[in-house]
């Protein structure tokens, strides 16, 4: 495809996500926008994930791929997704998580006036199905805030020149890699609307204290912060959810 009408890259990663995932696929679906290839990286699931998923094959008319198989976390999951790409755009939603119906029209808009770059816009955060803030979080203040992945989209090239996410932070690799992609001069663009809708109360919000440890890490490791910063930080989050604990009790 060329740039007038490029292929886009839609991947889901998914465990278990039989209660979610057919909102999933369904914002694939309505997405205003093609052609979209649709690949499914499923980590092995024990539930009725697949049957779902399967019954949805029809629908993407030969672009819907599937793979069902063991693999070492969420980002070697995308990993695979997107060796597996083949259009000049990626985008990645979760299986808890859904796309805007103009998301992939306005990336491709974007796409087609600057070239190659990481396009993205603004998230919405839910809660227990409720709306609980709207995000937008400009790539400039990474060295303090985080992109949500679920609304930014990334040109396939940059991935094979710059790399993809890397597995040993299972609770931050999409936070690294956007760093990464700043510090190695790849433009951004911002859409300024909402892209993406983000369930709150996955793996990085489950693991609360890893997730800031690997993030104080990744921004020691990129120069924003020093090492004593880092572990002053780290030093202080331990003190408060011990507080936090203790006035439970009390």
């Amino acid at each position: 495809m060329t740039r007038r009408k490029p292929l886009v890259s839609i991947i889901t990663v998914c465990l278990n996500s039989e209660k979610t995932i057919a909102r999933t696929i369904e914002s694939v679906l309505g997405q205003t926008y093609s052609p979209i290839e649709y690949l499914v990286m499923d980590g092995a699931s024990t539930d009725g994930t697949l049957d779902i998923v399967r019954q949805y094959e029809r629908r993407f008319k030969g672009r819907m791929k599937i793979r069902s198989e063991k693999d070492s976390g969420l980002y070697d999951a995308m990993n695979k997704g997107i060796r597996l790409a083949k259009g000049a755009i990626i985008g990645i939603i979760n299986s808890d998580d859904w796309y805007e119906k103009d998301a992939v029209r306005l990336v491709v808009e974007a796409y087609r006036h600057h070239g190659e770059a990481v396009f993205y816009g603004i998230l919405r955060v839910l809660e227990d199905g409720k709306e609980v803030m709207v995000r937008a979080v400009h790539h400039e203040s990474l060295h303090r805030e985080v992109l949500g992945h679920p609304a930014y989209f990334v040109a396939t090239s940059v991935y094979e020149s710059k790399g993809g996410f890397r597995p040993e932070f299972p609770n931050a690799a999409d936070y690294e890699l956007m760093i990464r992609l700043v510090k190695n001069h790849v433009p951004f663009v911002l859409i300024e609307r909402v892209l993406a809708n983000f369930t709150e109360g996955g793996t990085s919000a489950k693991n609360a204290k890893k997730t800031l440890s690997e993030y104080l890490k990744i921004r020691h490791e990129y120069g924003y912060i020093s090492n004593m910063e880092r572990v002053l930080t780290l030093y202080k989050y331990k003190v408060l959810s011990f507080l936090r604990k203790v006035r439970i009790r009390i």
